[in-house]
């Protein structure tokens, strides 16, 4: 039996089954619509905000900035990405279109 398998005593727990489908959203689908986000929209303004979770030091160093696009593709900066220091694993951060102008300093 699959199921009793997966969670006897020596398997997971509910909370680690439950954080499954946030792992696999972040890590299959998330880089998909950010290449499409960015490729759709590479001049635009985006604010990084915070979601609710708890948070890295690169989430918190970049939360509130805005800049293009284009250019937290091109550094590899973007909520749920492997390069940041949580490795986007349970992150919720996300970038937010805005018409604001660039703001803060790359980490």
């Amino acid at each position: 039996d699959f199921g009793a398998t997966l969670f006897a005593k020596d398997g997971i727990s509910d909370t680690l089954a439950a954080q499954k489908a946030d792992v696999w959203w972040n890590k299959s689908i998330m880089p998909f619509y950010q290449a499409g986000l960015a490729n759709g929209n590479e001049n635009a303004m985006f604010e990084w905000t915070l979601g609710n979770a708890e948070h890295c030091d690169t989430c918190k160093a970049m939360s509130g900035q805005v800049h293009r696009i284009r250019d937290y593709t091109r550094r590899g900066i973007l909520p749920q990405a492997s390069t940041i220091d949580c490795n986007g694993f349970n992150c919720k951060c996300r970038l937010v279109r805005t018409n604001g102008r660039a703001r803060g300093t790359w980490v």
